[in-house]
């Protein structure tokens, strides 16, 4: 059987819908399993990157460079934190984030949003209820700052 150019690029982009949230789900679920093995993020860069996520493979490469996770609290319940590297210093260095990212991250200080599960506090972290949605965060917080900083810079 052969296929026209068209009907193939439909099959690949068909296949890329199906397999990528199965391989992103599978890569959140071991980073969630062992957050302080950045091979586990090294090695979803290179498969993010291989498959025409580049931008996602270059966050991760940021954080693993940079040796940048969530903190999971576990009390009085499980959160995963962030933390604003200029209000919090040394509690945990892997969750403390450049302010300009920081301040990027989804949610707010204060009180929990029961929309989106984000709390914060007035000392600069934002906590979430699961892995999931605080690296999410941080990858559209970093998007957001990666995109301001190359239109400053005239890139783009």
């Amino acid at each position: 059987m052969t296929y026209s150019n068209e009907a193939f690029l439909e099959m690949s982009r068909q296949m890329e819908r199906t397999l990528w949230p199965t391989v992103y789900d599978q890569f959140l679920d071991e980073m969630e399993a062992a957050p302080d093995d950045f091979t586990i993020r090294s090695i979803f860069a290179d498969w993010c990157e291989d498959n025409g996520k580049e931008e996602l493979a270059e966050c991760l490469r940021w954080m693993v460079e940079n040796g940048k996770r969530p903190r999971i609290m576990t009390r009085p319940i499980v959160e995963w934190v962030w933390y604003d590297e200029e209000s919090y210093v040394d509690i945990d260095v892997e969750s403390d984030l450049p302010s300009n990212i920081f301040k990027r991250l989804g949610g707010f200080l204060g009180n929990e949003d029961s929309r989106t599960g984000v709390s914060g506090d007035p000392f600069g972290s934002k906590r979430y209820k699961t892995f999931r949605a605080a690296e999410e965060a941080f990858y559209k917080a970093w998007h957001a700052e990666s995109t301001l900083t190359a239109k400053s810079k005239g890139e783009i």
